[in-house]
């Protein structure tokens, strides 16, 4: 991290190293990353349990409504 060695250098210290510990472990951006994806599966699980509830209730009515119709 090039910024990061120019404040240190500037400020005398080692005040900035911790984003640069996280590239060099490889864990740097991993938790946004992750729970991007959580987030896009739980919305997909959802979207697919609404869809089949939906379809359930649709369906059932369905059949209702064509038994009460068609059994004459």
């Amino acid at each position: 991290m090039k910024v990061e060695h120019q404040i240190n250098a500037h400020l005398g210290g080692q005040y900035l190293e911790w984003e640069g510990r996280l590239v060099s472990s490889g864990t740097h951006m991993g938790y946004p990353y992750g729970s991007f994806a959580g987030d896009l599966l739980g919305v997909l699980v959802y979207a697919v349990g609404a869809e089949v509830g939906y379809l359930w209730f649709f369906m059932r009515r369905w059949r209702t409504i064509r038994g009460a119709t068609h059994s004459a």
